[in-house]
């Protein structure tokens, strides 16, 4: 995946991160909150820095798998909208047919490989 792919993918997660954060609180705590609630939630498996947390806010950095797995269930993440919207704008699925049939098992399987792919560069980084 190209750098330029993984810092929209990055941006893109931190976008429905904050959407869904403020759906679920009415706002956004501070990062060291949103910490304490993540630590919490995973009945205390999972914990990480405010500093992690603002990274993931900012666009700066992706979570690891552990942690993106218990976000997407936590925080209900709409990992489609990070990974698979296209980068033009989005075409209205009432006059688009195609973009009103639900993902197939195959894109299921290249959500996955993206999510790994990003994961393993970031740790390069």
């Amino acid at each position: 995946m190209p750098v330029a792919q993984s810092k929209l993918i990055k941006e893109r997660l931190a976008a429905e991160l904050a959407r869904c954060t403020r759906e679920k609180f009415k706002s956004i705590p501070s990062h060291q909150q949103f910490a304490k609630h993540l630590f919490a939630s995973s009945k205390y498996s999972l914990k990480v820095s405010g500093e992690a947390v603002r990274k993931w806010f900012k666009g700066e950095a992706f979570p690891d798998l552990d942690c993106l797995a218990h976000l997407i269930e936590w925080m209900n993440l709409d990992m489609t909208r990070v990974f698979l919207q296209p980068i033009e704008e989005k075409k209205d699925s009432a006059t688009d047919p195609s973009q009103a049939n639900p993902l197939i098992k195959h894109e299921h399987f290249e959500l996955a490989l993206k999510i790994i792919e990003l994961i393993e560069i970031d740790k390069k980084m």
